[in-house]
């Protein structure tokens, strides 16, 4: 009986094991690739929100976990975006306000960033640079007048903060932009014209809340863009 036939089913074994294993090789080197960029990443995000707290943020992540974090405890968490907040700092100088935004911009992720009550910083246009941004909040900014230099024309954000500015009285940089969910205007005591908000509804079309408490708005503004926007929710009180 010739053996011939079983030879070939050995050789043909052999090559399909062999290039199995070669599969698998090459499956752990990628697994160890990617765990090893994602190391690298975690290292230099930690390293970034180190600088970060270093000039007196706060860094929040919003973090999105997966499979193998539930089921073998490993770290591959995606980050949804980041809240960097600094606020009522006496020493937060316009030096440091540039840092935390060549730090900020750095971040792996969208970013919703805070700020207010910094007695030191006076001009704000810095955080134009921030390409990464998807929500701004300004809060106790006395040298706040106007929205100028401030955002991006064309950029799309999810909420804009501009609460307690006594001295903002023009938004009419706004035009230039989209509101996503929430706009408010609280407390600024000498801001009392939203007529760019009515001449470009297209601010606030998929915009969910606007507030104006402690806002002296007229009301037949209020009206005017309440009829514009039936779905808009604004808050007076």
């Amino acid at each position: 009986m010739s053996m011939w036939p079983l030879s070939s089913w050995s050789l043909r074994s052999q090559r399909s094991l062999r290039w199995g294993l070669y599969g698998w090789l090459v499956l752990l080197l990628l697994i160890g690739y990617w765990m090893a960029s994602l190391y690298k990443q975690g290292q230099e995000e930690k390293q970034i929100v180190f600088e970060l707290t270093e000039l007196g943020a706060t860094v929040e992540a919003e973090r999105e976990y997966g499979f193998l974090f539930y089921m073998l405890g490993l770290d591959t968490a995606k980050t949804d975006f980041y809240y960097v907040s600094l606020f009522d700092s006496e020493t937060f100088s316009e030096t440091d306000l540039a840092r935390l935004v060549k730090l900020t911009e750095k971040l792996p992720a969208p970013v919703d960033l805070g700020i207010g009550g910094c007695s030191q910083i006076e001009d704000l246009s810095e955080l134009r640079q921030l390409k990464n941004l998807i929500g701004l909040t300004v809060s106790r900014s006395e040298t706040l007048t106007s929205l100028d230099g401030l955002l991006i024309p064309g950029k799309s954000y999810d909420s804009l903060v501009f609460d307690h500015c006594p001295n903002l009285t023009d938004i009419s940089a706004l035009k230039e932009n989209r509101i996503q969910y929430l706009l408010s205007l609280e407390g600024n005591e000498n801001f009392n014209d939203i007529s760019v908000l009515i001449y470009h509804p297209q601010v606030l079309e998929n915009a969910a809340l606007l507030y104006l408490k402690e806002t002296p708005i007229p009301q037949s503004q209020i009206d005017q863009l309440q009829k514009q926007h039936s779905e808009l929710s604004i808050k007076l009180k």
